[in-house]
């Protein structure tokens, strides 16, 4: 075979999963919680550690078994010891962690990326590899003195540790490492778990994470739209925070009956890139996947990792989120929501396409005859920052405010509302903060968004642009960049700009008499290298998002007790504030988020569909209903068949609201669907199978429940029908199964009710 050039990309992947094959396989035998106590008892201490040079180089318990590679400390073992299943199907392609170090020393042969360096676990040898165990859990720890790379010697000293407690198939992975080179650490991969192959079946397999679930073909299938790369990164890569989606750091892989749970215990928003990969060939999959963080470690400076878990279940990937949303005890809050705006499924959104503040008090007559009580106004202007102040068309571009006299001005704005409210509609509106057109600034604020705009690592403003022509074939700027402005992107972790911020959306809600707040891009996803803001964390922004929307929700309550505030995406962290998250393009599987969360609003867009409008019912999801378009000036009654659906929705909401509301969604756990769309909701006492005909036709839907799983004794129900009247049934009975078969009208939507034994709940 021909030998390769050093710098090629090939040679470099060829390292990156070839080197480190120094394999080990323990025999030893399982330490079990009693044995570990012992052996601390034996020493006379509370723990007792030791030097390992080979055997000893794992933890394991009765459940799983996690083995490291004693001549370079990478992870090359997972074996769940309840099925006894290794996981990792090719030890030489271990791996454990990468740090991206760039070297200007060395110019690389890869294409626009001249300082490539990594430092990588594999291509170390012989750290010093320790194991301690204790009564409640064992701790191996793997440090690295110093790091090597082709570059040469780097003084950055690594270790990172595997926690295991006894008695979980949890453990708790960390990684610390102080930087006393000249080089900044930009990146690290952590922990990177490779060379795992098929754990159920390659026709079971999947991989989950919030919120996508793809199949094994799918991942396999495939590739970064123009790779002209050979890095072999699959998937839109799972970002945390995401400002754009429902995202939240954990993720996992596997079968019907066992699996791989990866997750971040992160609590302060870090920002973190999911990466997997596949190694394999046609026949068979060897995969990868690592969580990458943007730490950015300057010289002499140290940084410690989020804990990470990783664990090897029993179960689907519902097992890995009970497992997640387990980890929020103790720390997570629910938001304080108002229990009325927890009871509506739907909200109407608009714009003031007749250019008159009137239209709130028409669109709000419009929908209240159809059961909604919800109105979103859209109103961006032209992303000038001072939004309370008169409108300035001497310029071009113009300094647009919200309440403009073209259009009424603030008297007529503030009577609509008030108009609105009187007919019990709650209204609100959309705008931005985080924006600002830099073309439209006064010299005053023009200096302010010089300060508090993100930067770049080159130092360069952060910006973005959403110009947008109506009438133009040529319709976004951001899609058609030779026009439009751009807007600089404010930094979110700047107090200074917190404050213009919520004062300006306070004043506005307060003036104008706004019920809610829409707050647009409400999750940070960038970074921030401004040296004036001098970050501790370049993912600061990130960080920031909790604590702003906590103190914008605060001052908002301040002035309305009943205040609602929705927000641009919705994560972990801003869910525990935001009444509701809102996204634009649902994603694919968002029963991933709403199972974690369960308590958590999604506001997700929807046309005049109701199919889909029925389907996101199920998933207990908010319809924010776009008709045909947000600035065509349509009401919900234009659409006659919609909105008479949306009225059957908004009753059939009100009678059910003690399972779609206060119940629990748990997705099709225990249930099989035909014919329709089926998802389970249980209470303590009762437990209820929502069923839609997503069709325009009558079809015969059926489905099989699990009355051991929910624990309920008897197969009479009750069913609530969104077209017809009430009745009662009792559920035919195989096993375990109670089968139920419903004829359901065009886009019916039903409950299927049994009791449960609610000391058993």
């Amino acid at each position: 075979m021909k030998k390769e050039p050093e710098s090629t990309r090939r040679r470099f992947m060829k390292d990156s999963v070839l080197a480190g094959t120094g394999l080990f396989v323990s025999r030893a035998p399982t330490l079990k919680k009693a044995d570990a106590a012992l052996l601390a008892q034996s020493t006379g201490t509370e723990s007792a550690s030791q030097s390992l040079d080979g055997d000893g180089a794992f933890v394991e318990n009765e459940f799983i078994r996690i083995e490291l590679n004693p001549e370079t400390g990478d992870i090359n073992g997972l074996l769940n010891r309840r099925t006894g299943k290794q996981y990792m199907v090719r030890k030489e392609y271990a791996k454990a962690f990468r740090l991206n170090v760039p070297s200007t020393k060395r110019v690389t042969g890869y294409n626009a990326d001249y300082s490539a360096n990594s430092l990588d676990s594999w291509k170390q040898t012989k750290p010093t590899i320790s194991k301690q165990a204790d009564a409640d859990s064992q701790t191996v720890k793997v440090r690295y003195p110093s790091l090597q790379s082709e570059v040469g010697k780097f003084e950055i000293e690594l270790t990172y540790s595997i926690r295991l407690p006894h008695d979980s198939d949890e453990a708790i992975l960390q990684l610390e490492m102080s930087n006393q080179s000249s080089y900044r650490i930009k990146e690290i991969f952590f922990p990177w778990i490779s060379g795992i192959g098929v754990i159920g079946s390659e026709q079971t397999d999947t991989f989950v994470a919030p919120n996508m679930i793809r199949s094994l073909a799918d991942i396999r299938a495939f590739r970064q739209g123009g790779n002209w790369e050979e890095y072999p990164y699959i998937f839109d890569i799972p970002t945390w925070p995401d400002g754009y989606g429902l995202t939240m750091p954990w993720m996992n892989h596997g079968g019907k009956e066992e699996g791989f749970y990866l997750a971040s215990l992160c609590r302060e928003g870090i920002y973190h890139m999911l990466m997997i990969q596949d190694f394999g060939d046609e026949e068979r999959p060897i995969l990868a996947f690592a969580w990458a963080i943007p730490c950015y470690v300057a010289p002499g400076k140290s940084w410690r990792s989020p804990e990470m878990v990783l664990s090897l279940h029993g179960g689907d990937w519902h097992a890995a989120a009970d497992k997640y949303r387990a980890t929020l005890d103790g720390w997570y809050k629910k938001p304080d929501t108002p229990q009325q705006f927890k009871k509506e499924f739907a909200s109407f959104n608009s714009f003031f396409a007749h250019r008159d503040f009137e239209e709130i008090t028409d669109l709000a007559e419009d929908i209240r005859k159809y059961e909604l009580r919800h109105l979103v106004m859209w109103n961006f202007g032209d992303y000038y920052p001072n939004v309370m102040e008169e409108d300035d068309l001497s310029v071009d571009p113009p300094r647009l405010g919200l309440f403009t006299s073209q259009w009424g001005g603030l008297p007529k704005l503030r009577a609509a509302n008030d108009q609105a409210h009187s007919l019990g509609v709650n209204t609100g509106i959309i705008f931005s903060q985080r924006l600002w057109n830099k073309d439209a600034l006064r010299p005053e604020t023009r200096q302010l968004a010089e300060q508090w705009v993100l930067r770049r690592e080159s130092g360069d403003p952060q910006a973005e642009s959403w110009d947008h022509q109506h009438l133009g074939a040529c319709q976004w700027s951001n899609q058609q960049p030779f026009f439009g402005h751009l807007d600089y992107i404010m930094c979110s972790a700047v107090k200074d700009w917190q404050d213009f911020a919520i004062h300006n959306i306070t004043g506005v809600l307060s003036k104008a008499g706004y019920s809610m707040m829409f707050y647009d891009q409400a999750v940070e996803n960038n970074l921030c290298f401004s040296p004036a803001h001098a970050h501790s964390d370049v993912s600061a922004p990130c960080i920031a998002t909790h604590t702003f929307v906590r103190s914008l929700k605060e001052a908002m309550r301040e002035n309305n007790p009943a205040a609602i505030l929705i927000g641009e995406g919705c994560e972990v962290l801003a869910s525990q504030v935001l009444d509701a998250g809102w996204v634009w393009r649902t994603p694919s599987n968002p029963e991933v988020f709403r199972y974690t969360l369960p308590w958590t609003i999604l506001a997700c867009a929807i046309d005049v569909d109701p199919s889909l409008a029925n389907k996101y019912f199920v998933l207990g999801l908010h319809l924010a209903i776009v008709a045909k378009g947000i600035e065509n000036g349509k009401r919900l009654s234009d659409f006659p068949n919609f909105a008479q659906h949306i009225t059957h929705l908004a009753n059939f909401r009100e009678r059910t609201v003690r399972y779609t509301v206060d119940g629990t969604f748990k997705d099709d756990l225990g249930l099989r669907v035909t014919g329709g769309f089926g998802k389970v909701y249980e209470t303590q006492d009762e437990l209820a199978v929502i069923l839609a005909n997503l069709n325009n036709t009558t079809v015969n839907a059926a489905f099989e429940l699990d009355s051991q799983r929910y624990n309920i004794r008897t197969p009479s129900f009750s069913a609530l029908s969104s077209i017809q009247a009430n009745d009662m049934g009792t559920a035919g009975r195989v096993g375990a199964m109670l089968k139920v078969a419903r004829s359901l009208g065009p886009f019916e939507v039903v409950a299927v009710v049994f009791r449960r034994e609610s000391n058993q709940a």
